[in-house]
């Protein structure tokens, strides 16, 4: 899912061709239109309304219409399907998260596709069906988590190295992941149940 303005977010369905755009309108979610692609997605991000579509080794550049603008990057050397996508703030980064060997790997790439930098860790395993949390806050920061590794690591600008643990969950495994800059809140979507865990920035 990601937000496309303040009242309409896209939303797709893992393994699924469908994007679905949903409005908040008199406090009711109404869905507000669809599109179908001609391929899975797995990952969705949007920056300056243009959507970004992982769909297993391929990462995709849309129009909010649904026309396809270019293929970005695409890395047929054994990516499995479960990737996901996000851009920072200005657009100057892409980053394509997957699995690569049974390893986490995260792309980094310039708006036009160049790649600036892999990084493969070990430490962020998860399985093929799920892919990994990937976001980017409003300063840059890049947060990725894996739902086997039940860590939420951050990862440098460039994509080259990890930071920092922001968060380990001692018996949750995490899914997804965003920061509120609003509230000062890291949140935390997790795979074995339908709660949503919230934790204040320190």
């Amino acid at each position: 899912m990601c937000s496309i303005d303040s009242s309409l977010v896209a939303v797709i369905t893992f393994k699924s061709s469908n994007i679905y755009f949903i409005r908040v309108t008199n406090g009711r979610l109404v869905q507000d239109r669809a599109l179908n692609l001609q391929h899975d997605c797995s990952g969705i991000a949007h920056h300056h309304r243009n959507l970004y579509i992982t769909s297993g080794t391929a990462l995709y550049q849309y129009s909010l219409d649904g026309t396809l603008l270019r293929k970005l990057y695409d890395d047929t050397t054994g990516l499995l399907k479960g990737s996901s996508c996000a851009v920072n703030h200005d657009g100057e980064r892409i980053y394509v998260a997957s699995n690569k060997s049974r390893d986490f790997q995260l792309v980094t790439l310039s708006r036009d596709g160049i790649v600036i930098s892999k990084l493969t860790d070990r430490a962020l395993f998860w399985v093929e069906q799920f892919p990994p949390g990937l976001h980017v806050t409003d300063s840059g920061q890049v947060l990725v988590c894996c739902q086997f590794s039940k860590i939420i690591f951050q990862i440098d600008r460039d994509g080259r190295m990890k930071l920092a643990e922001v968060v380990r969950s001692t018996n949750k495994e995490p899914l997804s992941v965003f920061f509120s800059k609003r509230t000062g809140s890291l949140i935390m979507g997790m795979s074995d149940n339908n709660n949503i865990k919230v934790f204040k920035a320190q």
